[in-house]
């Protein structure tokens, strides 16, 4: 078997697959590490014959790529195709940016890159996506022919030497990091899942089995589609204020009345107090008072997620919560409309706080 010593500095790539052993690469526990440039602990690999050593090659004078199959297969990214999968971007082991889920949308070939979430990163420059630092040195047609030889589970590694770029931007625009050395170079490791056409709506469903998905994959999947551009909390809820009110705040021990609508995220409807949305969408039952639900924030009457999204929020908002299943049902599941571990979104009208 082959070993890594302990506290020794290997490249590790994203997802988890493969990891660089002097000039042979070796396949490697996916659990065990994370992307970017960092040292490890002692890491067996799952068998002692690497894959042969695959070297870069010129994009142009500054930038360098290498594609690294990983079992992948299949006909290569055509035009028009969204490639999605999971990016890292480091700068001499400074690591930059590092996708949440390893079915991030990375690039459209053939259109300006794109950046579904709108994250904010102080470290990458205000480009379009986090190619940016890639399309400053190289032409798109020429970064494209590269990518137009990836197919699915391939690993493409990209090298684009910092001081072009920082001749490129401005040093302003370059990370703190930087500090001009020749050596120094940005590395952008991208492991495709999956490439889909530029029709989501009518492909995805097609193309990425929703069975096959995780939950985080499922909650990535659901704001890309809605283009909803709010980050996560810590605990992964996703709080989207589509108004502010004026009103109090939510706080431990308020008395709130709301009007909301819970929704699976194939958009299903599973509860409401709203009767017209309850009449249209099948679940209306005779004897059921429709009015405001009202309950006492911390004392256990609503779902985790519902305490940390209302928290703070003022009397009159109106929100969209996203919820991961462990701050709702989760593995236990609610009746025959949740399944277990389901991911849930609300809709929520914050009547009244007192």
């Amino acid at each position: 078997m082959l070993i890594i010593k302990t506290g020794e500095t290997r490249r590790v790539f994203p997802g988890g697959t493969i990891v660089e052993l002097g000039n042979k690469f070796g396949i490697i526990e996916e659990d065990h590490i994370r992307g970017g440039m960092q040292k490890l602990n002692t890491i067996w690999t799952k068998d002692d014959t690497p894959t042969k050593v695959i070297k870069f090659k010129k994009i142009n004078s500054a930038t360098r790529y290498r594609i690294i199959p990983c079992g992948g297969d299949g006909d290569p990214i055509e035009e028009e195709e969204i490639l999605f999968g999971k990016m890292t971007v480091s700068l001499n082991g400074d690591v930059l940016y590092e996708s949440i889920s390893d079915i991030e949308p990375i690039l459209i070939i053939g259109q300006a890159a794109v950046d579904y979430y709108g994250f904010s990163h102080e470290k990458l420059m205000n480009s379009e996506n986090q190619l940016g630092y890639l399309f400053a040195v190289a032409k798109r047609n020429k970064i494209e022919k590269a990518f137009k030889k990836m197919c699915e589970k391939n690993l493409m590694e990209i090298e684009v030497d910092a001081d072009k770029v920082c001749k490129a931007i401005g040093k302003d625009k370059m990370p703190a990091s930087y500090s001009p050395n020749k050596e120094m170079k940005f590395l952008y490791a991208i492991k495709m899942k999956v490439k889909i056409s530029q029709n989501l709506d009518m492909q995805v469903q097609q193309e990425i089995d929703n069975s096959s998905l995780s939950e985080q994959e499922k909650i990535i999947k659901y704001i890309t589609e809605k283009n909803i551009k709010s980050e996560p909390t810590s605990s992964g809820l996703y709080v989207v204020v589509k108004k502010q009110g004026r009103g109090a705040k939510v706080k431990n021990g308020s008395k709130v009345r709301v009007n909301y609508v819970g929704r699976l995220l194939d958009g299903s409807i599973f509860d409401c107090n709203l009767e017209d949305v309850a009449r249209k969408n099948g679940i209306y039952f005779d004897g059921i008072e429709y009015k405001p639900f009202e309950f006492i924030v911390g004392k256990s009457e609503v779902i985790s997620g519902w305490k940390e999204g209302l928290l703070g929020q003022p009397s009159g908002s109106e929100l969209t919560l996203i919820i991961p299943s462990e701050l709702a049902y989760g593995e236990r599941g609610s009746g025959e409309m949740i399944p277990p571990n389901s991911p849930l979104a609300f809709d929520i009208t914050i009547v009244s706080v007192d």
